[in-house]
Order: structure tokens, then sequence, then C-alpha cells
């Protein structure tokens, strides 16, 4: 298995912008550890199981806040995985922290559980913009967490940055990044602020109190971060996050490259997909139903009545702490569970209809940001999980994926990355190789200097600024 997300939903207070679930009363931790060792056990172990016995590459801990937990029950989490999971070869063990929230006590307490990675929400250090978007922490508290995180003798760690801001100057920007690049950070993380409408900003925005930042505005910030890192020797290699080389996170590209993982925790999703890496029968078109050719001549493409050879299911645990709590106890999450992740091991494809039942999509469902997934809510168009295994308990919601839905989110993943797509992986792993219209449009891109000349298929710095519009246009 490549990995394992926990959602440790534990804030000191809710930011302006964050649209992610969280809670602010510390007093449920204890309680909910009990749940989450609940959920690590509730995986079916043995040799019928994908996970257990399969060596586990990233743990990532994020949130809400990981580092509201107190190190007693960070150390009981860790206990529950070691005993339950192969983690002895992990190559990257992240926890998110905030500044206010880390000591080098702490700090070294966690790096002895095995942490190796930290990923710190700085966001800026202007006074006036922490303000506006509500975070707990001050400048000289950021510069004290950074400081720490050195004592605590990590090599490897990240911080993350918000540009786009109302208001926001390219002096403040270049302040921030100076700041940061005092501290020789491995990786960093630029995020444009985006509005969320179940927010405080989303709120004001709606009331006419506050006014977004211009387009022109962002793309020249988010320009100025790249050139700025570039020029010492932190490179974009994903549309957010840059790294030094050797440096880059692992546990995202698994979210990136449709990697089986387990998401564990309130609000956390999980992928598994029985036939991630094998060949699919290759269609000739990637829309379904009929894509027009060259001049207009129909072509065959993934019609609804047409099996497939492979589906993948994600899953999401309820964004409620007290609701997670009782289907992380449950027996029937349990035997849902079991059922899934050992009984889809000796299914085969095609044995159930093409619609399976029990299986809604869930649009609304959460999706970290940091995954660059989006939350697809379409049905599966061919056979893959059987409804009996698909149909979830109280509380958990699932959705069946298509190779035509899992074809579209690798594109966008996909050019999101400085590695690209390939062509050739769309065809072999997921049966669709790329119309002649979408053909056309990359030969477009690659003309204006938004894509790179040769396969795979890459965005160029241009074609970063105006990603978004790529990518629609090639899944349109």
């Amino acid at each position: 298995m490549s990995g394992i997300y926990l959602h440790i939903p534990f804030c000191k207070q809710a930011c302006s912008y964050c649209d992610f679930y969280f809670v602010t009363r510390d007093g449920l931790i204890p309680e909910f550890v009990d749940a989450l060792v609940q959920e690590i056990t509730a995986v079916p172990a043995g040799d019928g199981s994908p996970f257990p016995g399969d060596p586990v590459r990233t743990l990532y801990l994020g949130g809400g806040t990981p580092s509201r937990l107190p190190l007693s029950q960070f150390e009981r989490i860790f206990d529950a995985l070691n005993r339950h999971f192969d983690i002895s070869g992990l190559t990257e063990c992240t926890v998110e922290v905030n500044p206010e929230d880390v000591t080098t006590e702490w700090l070294s307490g966690v790096r002895e559980s095995g942490v190796t990675r930290l990923s710190m929400g700085i966001q800026s250090f202007q006074p006036e913009l922490l303000e506006f978007m509500h975070r707990a922490h001050s400048a000289p508290v950021a510069h004290r967490a950074l400081e720490n995180v050195a004592r605590a003798g990590y090599t490897s760690f990240s911080v993350d940055l918000i540009y786009g801001c109302p208001g926001q100057t390219d002096a403040q920007l270049l302040d921030d990044l100076d700041r940061l690049l005092a501290y020789d950070p491995p990786h960093l993380s630029a995020y444009s602020l985006t509005i969320e409408p179940r927010t405080r900003l989303g709120k004001q925005a709606e009331l006419g109190r506050l006014k977004p930042a211009d387009d022109e505005t962002v793309v020249r910030q988010s320009r100025l971060i790249r050139d700025v890192l570039s020029a010492n020797g932190i490179h974009q290699y994903e549309i957010s996050n840059y790294a030094r080389p050797g440096h880059e996170a692992e546990h995202n590209s698994a979210y990136w490259s449709h990697e089986n993982y387990l998401g564990l925790g309130p609000a956390a999703h999980s992928f598994y997909w029985p036939g991630a890496g094998l060949e699919a029968v290759p269609r000739t078109g990637m829309k379904g139903e009929q894509q027009p050719g060259m001049e207009g001549v129909p072509q065959p493409g993934l019609k609804k009545e047409q099996k497939v050879e492979s589906q993948a299911l994600r899953w999401y645990q309820p964004a409620d702490i007290h609701a997670y709590g009782r289907l992380a106890r449950s027996d029937s999450y349990r035997t849902w569970l079991d059922r899934v992740l050992s009984g889809a091991q000796g299914y085969r494809s095609g044995e159930t209809s093409a619609t399976p039942s029990g299986c809604p999509a869930s649009p609304e469902a959460k999706i970290p940001a940091d995954s660059g997934l989006p939350a697809s809510s379409g049905f599966s168009t061919g056979s893959g999980f059987p409804a009996a295994f698909t149909a979830p308990p109280d509380g958990l919601e699932t959705e069946q994926l298509s190779l035509q839905s899992l074809v579209g989110e690798r594109v966008m993943t996909g050019l999101r990355t400085r590695g690209g797509v390939n062509p050739d992986e769309l065809a072999s792993r997921y049966g669709h190789p790329l119309t002649p219209s979408q053909r056309r449009h990359i030969a477009e891109f690659r003309k204006r200097g938004l894509m790179e000349p040769e396969d795979p298929l890459r965005l160029t710095d241009a074609g970063y600024d105006l990603a978004d519009a790529i990518i629609l246009r090639l899944l349109d």
C-alpha cells in the first residue's frame, strides 16, 4: 500500500478561510483517539487483505492540527499503527503542525515515535494578514517555531504560504519569502487564497464586504513565488508545491497517480483499485458515448453498456466527530471493510450489473486540498465491485469510479505536476487513448508555448498560469 492518511480534526480556533472539518474542543481528544485506534484495528488483517500485509510506504497526519495532541495520545496512535500495519519500512512520515503548538520537547517526542517530516502552517509573517486569516500565531511565534524545528533535528520539513489575499502587496509577499528562506526550507507549499462559501471569508464576500484579489494579481504573485524560490534552488514540481531535489513530498504522489491508500479519521477518504497497474482494454476516446473523429466521422467511445476490466472505490468518513466515533466502533463497519478489502481480492470484474446499487456519488464530500483530487460525482459506467461490497454502513459514503472517471482525474492531477502524464499510460492503464479532439487541443497548446513539445504531456511555466483552463479544455 502506498500510504495512510490520518485526519486529526482539532484546532485552536477557526481560520477565516478554512472549510476543512475541524473541532475546537480539546476535551474530546481522548474519546477521538479511542475511536481512531478502533478504526485502525478494524482494517482486516490476513493474507486476503491488501493493506495490513502490504508494507506502508508513507504516513501523513493532517487536520485540523495534529500538534494539538498531547504526546501521550500521539504515542497511542503510533502504537496501534505499529501493531496492526507493517510500517517498518516507511520512507516518509509527515505531521502537520501549527507554530503556536510546537515546543522542542513535543517535536523531539514525535520524532522518537517515527515522524521524519513536518509540515508547518506559517501562511504569512505579516500581522495584518495573520489577523485577516484569523491565525492563532504571531510572526515572533512563527520564528520561534521554525527555530524549534532546527533544534529538534529535523532535516526534512515543509512550510505553507498563502498568497492572493485581498490587499496583499508584492512587497509583503517578498518579505514573507525572505523570512522563510532564512530557515533554508527543503519544501514549500504556496496556495492562492480560495474563498469558500461556508467560511467566515465566504460570508463576508456574500455580503459584499470583501472583494477577492483579481486574477492578474494572483498570477503575478504566483510567478513571483516561482521565480524567487527557483533562484534559491527550490523548484516547482507541482502547481502548489516546491522542493529542493530529493525533498518532494512522497505521500501526495499516491493521490496524484491513483495508488491505493487508506484514510482514517473523520472526513478522511480512502481509495482502493484492485486493478491498479494492470492494463485495461483500450478504448478510442476518453469521454464516453461517441467521439467525433478528425473529419467528423463518429468513432466508438466507452458506451454505458460496455464493461470495463477494473474499477476503483473511494469511501468517505463522516465529517462529524461523534458520527465518526459511532462508525469506527461499529461491527457493521468492520464487516464492510472486511468484505471490500478481503472479499474483493477474489472478485473478477464482470460478475455484476453495470450500475451497482447502494453506491451513491458524493460530490459534497470533502477531499483535502493538498490531494489535488476533485470530489467526482459520476456513477460507475461498467462493472466493478459487487453491490453487496459497496453498500456502506450508516455514516459512510462510497463512490464507485469507472475507468472513464479515473482517467479524467489522472489527466487533471498529472498536468498539475512537472512530470506530466504520458498518453501511453492513459491508453494502457485506463483504456482511454487521446481523442482526435484532444490531440488538436494539445497541438494548439504546444504551438502557443503552453505545453512542452514532446510527450509526456507537461505544462510550461506559461501553461501553469492557465492550468485550470487547459485541463478543462482537454476534459470537455
